[in-house]
């Protein structure tokens, strides 16, 4: 979504063709673990690629291996209990996530005289600064 962000935690398969030439950067954050990362090698096996996880950014130990059709398991998201690890969702998020339900509770007819979609005011301007951008170079 436009967060690209996770406020609670779960578990995520990322896909590849194959590796890049360096890390393998996370579409969704705030990463937690890294499971396992897991590519079709040349003698059409599954194998198990070693890796280490640094702020939403999956690195090889000692290069990738050559391989194609790669996934990479992971868990990503804001801690909500006590016994989930990882940073606690922000108070601005929560905030917008309360506007954004009154909001909807408030335009919940099938015909409004609103735009049903239309996010609140505010809730951008909360949201902006734990917005997560995905870049292409």
């Amino acid at each position: 979504g436009w967060l690209e962000v996770s406020i609670s935690q779960k578990g995520y398969e990322y896909r590849l063709e194959s590796f890049p030439a360096g890390g393998i950067h996370l579409p969704i954050g705030p990463a937690v673990s890294l499971d396992d990362v897991r590519y079709l090698a040349a003698d059409g096996t599954e194998q198990v690629a070693p890796a280490t996880l640094r702020r939403d950014v999956v690195q090889p130990v000692g290069g990738w291996p050559v391989g194609e059709y790669v996934r990479v398991r992971f868990s990503a998201g804001y801690a909500n209990d006590s016994y989930e690890v990882g940073q606690r969702t922000p108070q601005a998020v929560r905030w917008a996530v309360l506007l954004m339900t009154g909001h909807f509770n408030e335009n919940r007819e099938a015909t409004a005289p609103v735009k049903v979609d239309d996010i609140p005011m505010g809730v951008p301007s909360l949201l902006e600064p734990y917005r997560k951008r995905m870049s292409l170079a």
